[in-house]
């Protein structure tokens, strides 16, 4: 027998859809935009503006998953899990460790581990996938540097308000000086692993399933 809704479930999604309206346009708006930028694989600085800006309100500010609660209910994002290279990085002598795989545009770059003097094993080369939710994709570790993690909610942070994404601010916190210390370990092409990283994310975001689902509701309903 099919259970009811609850008294006013159907009045409270309605609310909710015309509450993010307005959001719910723009946001298939800028995954259009990521996913060009992703076949492209470049990025101008009015790009980076443009992207960051969009990202740190998709994620950081949560409206994807505001959006989704009134049309699909909660959505779910594929991405690398980090777990395995996070184990092998708290047990080795490690320096560095970069959780992939990593595809943006024609590059594609695999986990990377850099080890201090005297570390040195067979690292994992990938991660395999997971689906997480919105609040876990924030919170996923993805660049080890010099005894810390940086997660990739913090990451995007410091994209859009420090590393020349909608502001050019000053590093004037730890979290800060660690991710623009991490920009400078290594080259990816002509990316640092930290914005590759992030740009990465928006490319997660706009490919996931759920993310098509919740676009076509939007467009056949509001």
């Amino acid at each position: 027998m099919p259970v009811a809704s609850p008294p006013g479930s159907a009045q409270k999604l309605a609310a909710l859809r015309d509450e993010t309206r307005e959001a719910a346009y723009a946001l298939c708006d800028d995954l259009e935009h990521f996913r060009a930028l992703g076949k492209v694989g470049t990025i101008s600085p009015g790009e980076l503006r443009r992207f960051s800006a969009a990202l740190r309100r998709i994620i950081i500010e949560d409206d994807l998953r505001k959006i989704a609660a009134g049309r699909i209910g909660r959505v779910y994002i594929n991405g690398p899990d980090p777990s395995r290279i996070v184990d092998f990085a708290n047990r080795h002598k490690v320096y560095m460790a970069m959780v992939g795989p990593l595809a943006w545009g024609d590059l594609v770059v695999q986990s990377q581990v850099i080890f201090k003097p005297g570390g040195g094993e067979a690292a994992p080369s990938t991660c395999p996938m997971i689906a997480v939710n919105s609040d876990q994709f924030r919170s996923q570790p993805i660049f080890y540097h010099d005894g810390a993690w940086i997660r990739r909610g913090d990451a995007i942070k410091f994209i859009a308000n420090v590393g020349g994404g909608v502001h050019s601010g000053k590093v004037d916190n730890a979290s800060d000086a660690r991710i623009a210390a991490a920009r400078e370990t290594m080259k990816i092409g002509e990316l640092d692993p930290i914005l590759l990283q992030v740009l990465y994310a928006g490319s997660l975001i706009a490919n996931a399933p759920d993310v098509g689902k919740l676009e076509r509701e939007i467009w056949s309903g509001g």
